[in-house]
C-alpha cells in the first residue's frame, strides 16, 4: 500500500517464529530456543536483503548485541541454509538473490580522503536531528492516534500515502527504487530534503501506528538522500570529480545505518557486500567512523532502542516492570552446563551481579552446582523464570529472590 516500512520486518518476524516452532516442535533441549530463533531471525533477514554475511552481524550486533562463538555458528548455519535455499528457487525463476543492481563504484583516490571524513561528519549531524526528532513527534503521534479507532486509522493511513504518491512516486514504500536512482541521477536538493522529512514522518508515523514492517530498509534511503546531498555539494564546490556521487551514496548509506542504530560493523559489511563497495572499504570505515563518534558524544539512545522501548511501552500499557533479583545453582543436566558464560543468551534485560564456582579450583566453563546471580526486569515474571530454568535447570525454590517494583518511568526516561 506504500506504507513506508521494510520487508525485512515481516521476514525477519517470520523466520523467529519458525526457528520458535522448530524448537518446539524438534527441539531437544529448550535452551536452544532463544539461539534457533536468532538463527531464524538471520535466515529472514538474509533474504530480504540479499546479503548473507551482513544477515549473520546483524544478528550479533544490533539483536542482542553480544558475540559469541556458539551464537555465531548457529546463526551462520541458519543464514547459509537459507541462502542455498534462495539461490535454489532463483534458479527456477522464483525471487531474487540481490537487493541492488548497481554498476561498479569507481575507487577513490588517497587525496579525497577528506571527503568521507565531511560526509561523515554531517551525516552524523543529521543523524542527531533525526534522532531528536522522533523523541519529539513520538509522543505526539501517539496521543492523538489513540484517539482514533485503528478499523478507522489503517485506511486513513494508507489513503493520505498512496494519496501523495500520485504526486511524488518517491516517497512510497521502502524507498528501494529512489536509492538506486540516487547512484546514478541527481535530484533537486530542496525536493530530496522534502523526501527526507516526508518519509520520516510516515515511518514514524506508520510505526507508531502498529503497521508490521521493518525500519532497516528504509533508513537505506536516508542514507541515500544524505549521501547525495553532502556529495553534491562537494563536487559543485569543485573538491571533488563528478564520478564521486556514488560513493557519496554509498557512504551515506553506511555511515546513517552504522550511527543512528548504532551497528558501525554490520553498516560497513552491508554497504561492502550489497552496495559494492569492496574497493572503497577505507573511506566506508572512515566515513561510518567518524558519523557514529558524532553521534556518541551526543549521548543520544540510538534509534532502534527507542522504537524498541516506545513498543514495550505500548504494549505494557502503563504497568512498570518488576525488577528481579535471584540466585540460580546450575543443575547436573542443564543447558549451560560445559558452555562460557559469554556463549549463554540470558533473558533480556538480565544481568549477571556474581558468579560463584562449585570448585573454585576447576574454574573454566560453566559447572554443575554453580551458583550465578542475576538481576533483571520483566513484564512477566513466570514467563522469565521459565527462560532460566531452560538454561540453569530446575531449582530447588524456582525463581527464588526478592521481588521489588520498579519506579514508574516517564516518556522522557
Amino acid at each position: 500500500c506504500g506504507i513506508p516500512l521494510g520487508t525485512e520486518g515481516p521476514c525477519v518476524q517470520m523466520g523467529t517464529a519458525v526457528g520458535d516452532g522448530v524448537v518446539r516442535r524438534f527441539g531437544r533441549h529448550r535452551g536452544w530456543r532463544r539461539y534457533i530463533m536468532t538463527g531464524g531471525a538471520g535466515a529472514g533477514f538474509a533474504v530480504a536483503t540479499g546479503s548473507p554475511i551482513t544477515a549473520i552481524l546483524f544478528s550479533m550486533e544490533e539483536l542482542h548485541k553480544h558475540f559469541s562463538p556458539l551464537l555465531l555458528s548457529v546463526v551462520s548455519v541458519s543464514v547459509m541454509t537459507s541462502q542455498c535455499t534462495v539461490q535454489l528457487l532463483a534458479h527456477f525463476g522464483i525471487g531474487q538473490v540481490e537487493l541492488f543492481s548497481l554498476p561498479a563504484i569507481p575507487e577513490a583516490g588517497l587525496g579525497t580522503l577528506f571527503a568521507p571524513l565531511l560526509l561523515g561528519l554531517g551525516v552524523g549531524l543529521a543523524s542527531i536531528l533525526f534522532t531528536r526528532l522522533y523523541h519529539l513527534t513520538d509522543a505526539l503521534i501517539r496521543a492523538i492516534l489513540r484517539k482514533i479507532p485503528r478499523g478507522v486509522l489503517f485506511p486513513l493511513l494508507f489513503a493520505a500515502i498512496a494519496l501523495l504518491g500520485f504526486f511524488f512516486s518517491d516517497a512510497l514504500g521502502t524507498g528501494h527504487d529512489l536509492t538506486e536512482r540516487l547512484f546514478t541521477g541527481g535530484g533537486l536538493w530542496a525536493l530530496l530534503l522534502f523526501l527526507f522529512l516526508f518519509r520520516m514522518l510516515a515511518m514514524m508515523l506508520s510505526n507508531t501506528a502498529g503497521v508490521t514492517g521493518g525500519i532497516f530498509l528504509p533508513m537505506l534511503a536516508f542514507g541515500a538522500i544524505l549521501g547525495a546531498l553532502f556529495s553534491d555539494g562537494m563536487i559543485a564546490l569543485g573538491w571533488l570529480p563528478a564520478d564521486y556521487r556514488m560513493l557519496g551514496v554509498v557512504l551515506g548509506i553506511s555511515a546513517f545505518l552504522g550511527a543512528t542504530s548504532r551497528i558501525p560493523i554490520t553498516a560497513a559489511v552491508f554497504a561492502i557486500e550489497a552496495l559494492g563497495g569492496i574497493h572503497n572499504v577505507l573511506p566506508i570505515v572512515i566515513a561510518t567512523t567518524v558519523a557514529l563518534l558524532t553521534v556518541e558524544i551526543s549521548g543520544l539512545e540510538d534509534f532502534t532502542d527507542t522504537v524498541i522501548r516506545s513498543k514495550v511501552r505500548s504494549f505494557s500499557k502503563g504497568r512498570s516492570p518488576a525488577v528481579i533479583e535471584a540466585s540460580f545453582t546450575v543443575a547436573q543436566d542443564a543447558f549451560a552446563v560445559g558452555k562460557e558464560l559469554r556463549d549463554i543468551l540470558w533473558p533480556a534485560s538480565s544481568r549477571i551481579i556474581a558468579y560463584e564456582h562449585a570448585d573454585a579450583a576447576k574454574g573454566g566453563g560453566i559447572a554443575a552446582g554453580d551458583v550465578i546471580t542475576v538481576r533483571y526486569e520483566t513484564y512477566h515474571p513466570e514467563d522469565t523464570a521459565a527462560e532460566f530454568k531452560a538454561l540453569v535447570g530446575s531449582q530447588a525454590e524456582e525463581a527464588g529472590g526478592k521481588l521489588r517494583p520498579s519506579p514508574q518511568r516517564t516518556d522522557t526516561e
